[in-house]
């Protein structure tokens, strides 16, 4: 995941839809960005969470549980944009693809999938 990583800007804020526990975490940290996490379960959003503070970027660390297609339009009336969206691993397990790849790119300037 180095190639992704090298794609994101330092400082950028980078939205990551089906986060679990947040494996990029710390190089985008180092990096000294702002992460927001979007992931269904409260368990993996906590270690994430947890993690952000032991290694000193909770303050730029935001959880948002639920559906990445129920999160995504949210965001988005709240006019949250993102410089990077991180869609890793989650087309698979979603109803509607096609609607995710739109909801990210109606929030993020650049969109990297894995």
């Amino acid at each position: 995941m180095r190639w992704m990583l090298d794609m994101v800007p330092d400082g950028a804020r980078v939205l990551d839809v089906g986060a679990q526990e947040g494996a990029y975490y710390p190089s985008l940290a180092e990096k000294g960005c702002e992460i927001h996490a979007i992931d269904i379960s409260e368990k993996a959003l906590m270690s994430s969470h947890e993690r952000a503070a032991r290694l000193g970027y909770a303050d730029r660390f935001h959880a948002h549980q639920g559906m990445a297609e129920d999160v995504l339009p949210r965001l988005a009336d709240e006019g949250q944009f993102f410089d990077v969206v991180i869609l890793g691993e989650i087309l698979e397990h979603v109803r509607d693809p096609k609607l995710l790849l739109d909801l990210a790119e109606r929030v993020g300037s650049l969109v990297l999938i894995t």
